[in-house]
């Protein structure tokens, strides 16, 4: 082996396989979220905490964490990638079609509601994000 390259063991690669937890923060009387980096992750699942005020989700994206971030849509409708309306405290396990749409997106912001119809959070939100590869 050359001395460039590095060797990964077993309990390395176990580690990197394991889900990651990120949390993004929605302050009280706001609809947008701070920015998730979840590059290198293609999968996630999003936990609402008790105190989300009932509203769709939807998505902004970037291609680095302090740039602007822009909607996200559907190229075959143009429309948002959005969740219909979800209450506090569940689990959204997201399906093939929104996987798709957001596996390319390195850095993700949350909207409570949809661009033309932002709903702002009663109270400050934490949403676990839990990411895997």
């Amino acid at each position: 082996m050359s001395e460039n390259q590095t060797v990964i063991t077993a309990s390395e690669l176990a580690l990197a396989s394991r889900p990651m937890t990120k949390i993004a923060t929605i302050a009280a009387g706001e609809s947008l979220s701070d920015a998730i980096d979840k590059s290198h992750h293609s999968h996630l699942a999003i936990f609402l905490p008790a105190g989300w005020t009932t509203a769709a989700i939807t998505f902004l994206g970037c291609t680095t964490i302090d740039g602007t971030f822009n909607q996200i849509i559907s190229a075959t409708d143009i429309s948002e990638v959005a969740i219909p309306a979800v209450a506090a405290s569940k689990v959204i396990v997201l399906d093939t079609e929104f996987l798709e749409a957001l596996i390319a997106i390195p850095f993700l912001k949350i909207r409570s509601g949809t661009l033309i119809a932002p709903v702002n959070q009663g109270s400050e939100v934490s949403i676990n994000i839990i990411l895997r590869r």
